[in-house]
């Protein structure tokens, strides 16, 4: 098999192995938070209705704002008052070829899978690039000194301050190539039969593509185990899908549509996090002690917490 991971994924003999792996520890998530569920109905079954209830408002609710803002939306742009670029799922639309027919009952749950995507992986990325920087203390120190020198006498970055902090983004480059989160994207479906490098691949094939493996490529890195983000330096190389180096989104129309959402809150979160405070690991414990293993999954989380020790800074 293709590699994936470092540790977790290496005892598995095949990708059909793998796969099944994945959907077996998702569906092992989904009973964990089943059984929970019902034992609480159990107990308290008034307070779970009341709180079940509380969430379905909550969400109806932002679902008919977004589905009044994108009607509006679409009229502009049937009105010729706005361009395609301007519209979500504008990319969408182009591919359809014709407005009409679009349905706009499906547009605030796409939105919705968006953000749920968004965070989850957003989440993943925040508490990979933490326990890289903790494990190279000098890449903290770099990124923590630019922070703090550019937003000297100011309580919190803004995202305008965002396009400043030019290692932070380095930073979060390196920390997605060594840890992409879908790791094999998302399966593909071949619609016509085509020639890969020599390979012959049969219409309505699934493709996986290993993220993972193309990232950690000695041909295209030198060093690639090792969390260097210099090496972005003199770099046009990015994670928005235009350089077949590292995809830890995908690439073209099919790539996640939830990275312009996911990483601006990833660099404005962590930088809030090197200004106002310092980090370390929990006492008695040392660098040697941190587990990078990574967790089996669709989304590739750590597999044991990130336990540390924050000490406000005071400028």
């Amino acid at each position: 098999m293709a590699s994936v991971g470092k540790q977790s994924y290496i005892r598995l003999k095949n990708e059909e192995e793998l796969e099944e792996e994945i959907v077996k520890r998702e569906v092992k998530k989904a009973r964990a938070w089943l059984k929970f569920r019902a034992l609480a109905g159990r107990r308290r079954p008034r307070l779970r209705v009341a709180a079940l209830r509380r969430f379905l408002r909550k969400r109806t609710k932002f679902l008919s704002k977004f589905r009044v803002s994108w009607r509006k939306a679409l009229k502009r742009l049937r009105n010729g008052q706005s361009h395609m670029n301007d519209l979500f799922g504008g990319n969408l639309l182009l591919m359809q070829g014709n407005l009409a027919p679009f349905d706009c009952g499906k547009k605030p749950y796409m939105a919705h899978d968006i953000f749920v995507a968004g965070t989850d992986t957003a989440a993943a990325t925040m508490i990979w690039i933490m326990s890289e920087l903790i494990r190279n203390p000098k890449a903290m120190k770099k990124a923590q000194e630019e922070v703090r020198e550019i937003m000297k006498g100011k309580e919190m970055v803004q995202e305008i301050d965002l396009p400043n902090l030019l290692y932070l983004k380095l930073v979060v480059k390196e920390a997605l190539r060594l840890h992409p989160p879908a790791p094999l994207l998302v399966p593909r479906e071949t619609t016509e039969a085509c020639m890969i490098r020599g390979f012959q691949i049969p219409a309505k094939t699934r493709v996986l593509v290993n993220a993972k493996s193309i990232a950690m490529d000695p041909t295209c890195w030198e060093n690639p185990n090792e969390f260097l983000p210099e090496r972005f330096l003199n770099s046009s190389i990015d994670y928005k899908g235009q350089h077949f180096e590292m995809l830890p989104f995908g690439v073209g129309r099919r790539s996640c549509p939830g990275v312009n959402f996911a990483m601006p809150l990833v660099e404005l979160v962590l930088a809030n996090l090197l200004l106002r405070f310092n980090w370390e690991l929990p006492l008695g414990l040392g660098i040697q002690d941190l587990n990078m293993e990574e967790a089996i999954g669709i989304t590739m989380h750590k597999r044991d917490h990130l336990w540390l020790r924050a000490t406000p800074f005071h400028q």
